[in-house]
């Protein structure tokens, strides 16, 4: 996996694997949390990330998701994400219920 990819997590009970865009309309998911890099990185690696993420967003098959369409895609901070810890744990589910919870 490269530093300055932009990831999609598909959640489910046992695991956590990331994915390819061109895979995820097979998906059909109702719901994106998205992260642009892969865990801590330099801030050349998180620019080149996020530029990868807007030339992303201009992609027609990201247009048609689901998720997109109905505006459940949430971008969130790769350092805390992917960190190991009950406080960075914590935080993430705070980033859930903040973006979906209410």
């Amino acid at each position: 996996m490269s530093v300055t990819s932009t990831f999609f997590f598909i959640l489910n009970v046992r695991k956590i694997r990331p994915t390819s865009l061109e895979r995820l309309p097979d998906l059909d998911a109702g719901y994106l949390v998205v992260t642009a890099g892969y865990g801590s990185t330099s801030s050349n690696n998180s620019n080149i990330a996020m530029e990868r993420l807007t030339n992303m967003e201009k992609d027609d098959l990201w247009k048609n998701l689901t998720a997109v369409k109905e505006k459940h895609v949430l971008l969130v901070d790769s350092s805390l994400w992917l960190a190991h810890g009950i406080i960075a744990k914590e935080l993430a589910m705070d980033d859930l219920y903040n973006a979906w919870g209410k």
